[in-house]
């Protein structure tokens, strides 16, 4: 968020430095871009949300079918005073 920030600031401040040169258009070609990174980084948020999903569906279908990594009663290992 700090950096996007940093961003917009930076690109404000080089169409202050241009002064009178200033045009609309450079305006919008630099609303035009933050427009894009924004789209850009939602897709990426969704696109992670999708897969975390994913991850979680498989690890309750494994939960649930009892493949998960924690040992079923009565198959745990002994421990050392049992054995003896």
């Amino acid at each position: 968020m700090q950096s996007e920030e940093g961003r917009v600031i930076h690109s404000l401040r080089e169409l202050l430095a241009r002064g009178r040169d200033l045009r609309i258009k450079d305006l919008k070609r630099m609303l035009n871009q933050f427009q894009q990174e924004r789209q850009s980084r939602q897709a990426q948020a969704g696109s992670r949300r999708e897969e975390i999903q994913r991850k979680l569906q498989s690890y309750r279908l494994a939960r649930s079918h009892g493949t998960h990594a924690v040992p079923q009663p009565g198959t745990a290992r002994m421990s050392m005073k049992e054995e003896q």
